[in-house]
């Protein structure tokens, strides 16, 4: 949430300037990220167009645990419910809590769009070996065409946040494939 990060190595300051350019400096110049982290590297703000709204539903996401050692896995869970068919993609990202990205953006299940009802997603990542920290997994479901919703930000059909925190020492840099195993269940109609 900075703009500004000064770090001091015995007394001398080694960095003042951008969190950006902090990170360069710790590890190096090319991050595996497909987004610039000077430019572009940043949250995506997600909007969901009043033209598309209510067809999908994300009622619950969370972090299972919700907070691990750096290496371990994670479960990210969301509840999605479908009240239209519709054409979309899921899609997952990882930030950290200054909402830079951290890991590529994976594509889930979004066959089970087409088909109204309650689903289960759960998305487990076999390793996040990422430094100590607080982070958020995102899970959106985004409209396969959006030409014609003439939105400015990025459309999405619903959008939902869970925060997980990691204690531990740091094991990776940007740019991470997450590799999700990814499971859709339905859940079934109460009577």
């Amino acid at each position: 949430m900075c703009e500004r990060v000064i770090l001091l190595d015995h007394g001398k300051i080694v960095v003042d300037g951008t969190p950006a350019e902090a990170m360069k400096k710790y590890i190096g110049e090319e991050p595996t990220t497909e987004l610039d982290p000077e430019a572009g590297a940043t949250f995506e703000d997600f909007r969901v167009p009043p033209a598309i709204a209510g067809k999908v539903e994300i009622d619950s996401i969370r972090a299972i645990p919700d907070v691990i050692r750096s290496g371990d896995s994670i479960t990210i869970q969301a509840t999605i419910t479908v009240n239209e068919p519709c054409e979309g993609v899921v899609v997952m990202s990882l930030f950290t809590a200054e909402r830079a990205v951290f890991a590529e953006r994976e594509l889930g299940p979004s066959g089970f769009l087409a088909t109204p009802g309650t689903y289960v997603i759960d998305a487990e990542v076999p390793s996040v070996p990422m430094a100590t920290g607080r982070f958020q997994f995102r899970i959106a479901v985004l409209p396969q065409d959006d030409r014609h919703l003439d939105q400015v930000f990025p459309a999405a059909l619903a959008v939902a946040s869970a925060e997980m925190k990691i204690d531990g020492e740091v094991m990776a840099r940007p740019g991470l494939k997450l590799r999700t195993n990814w499971s859709v269940a339905t859940v079934p109609h109460s009577h």
